[in-house]
């Protein structure tokens, strides 16, 4: 399943999202996730590019914004457990 972490971050009343808010994930299993994520990173260079997507997928988008710095510098603190 190539897409699972679009389907994981995806809220109820999306497009294509889960049909009800209990079949949505929670922020604490998605933090349990992007967790797991980051052991099995250390083993696989797979989960390093999930754990990648899945952190970008869940920090807030800004209306219209592009890649920038900042969100760059926030994803890589992340990564670093700052």
């Amino acid at each position: 399943m190539p897409d699972w972490v679009d389907l994981a971050v995806q809220r109820f009343g999306e497009p294509g999202g889960p049909a009800s808010a209990e079949l949505e994930l929670s922020e604490t299993e998605l933090d349990l996730l992007e967790r797991g994520l980051g052991v099995a990173a250390f083993y696989h260079c797979l989960a390093e590019r999930r754990l990648s997507e899945l952190v970008l997928k869940r920090l807030p988008a800004r209306e219209g914004a592009e890649w920038s710095y900042a969100r760059q510098e926030m994803v890589t603190m992340r990564f670093n457990g700052a």
